[in-house]
């Protein structure tokens, strides 16, 4: 299973009432000593969310993940990526 898949299969069995604790095991057996999940924030923040909603300690992987954040513009720009294959010019 990957990270993702794990992660949602657990919270839906969850939520129907289901035992969950073997996957959390394995969930938990597949984090970095980081706190991450093979150093990927899409992966970290699914099986953090996951974890925090079975009552498991998310702790080092929030700090994980707070040091992956981009800071925002202060200034009042924004930044914004569109990836397109087409070329052309973009107003917002």
């Amino acid at each position: 299973f990957t990270i993702d898949e794990l992660s949602l299969s657990i919270l839906a069995l969850r939520n129907a009432g289901y035992d969950v604790s073997e996957g959390v095991n394995l969930l938990l057996a597949r984090r970095s000593a980081d706190g991450s999940w093979r150093g990927n924030v899409y992966d970290t923040a699914w099986a953090t969310l996951t974890l925090y909603k079975t009552g498991n300690n998310v702790d080092s992987s929030i700090a994980w993940l707070q040091g992956k954040q981009i800071k925002a513009y202060s200034d009042g720009n924004w930044l914004i990526q569109v990836l397109t294959s087409d070329s052309g010019n973009c107003m917002v």
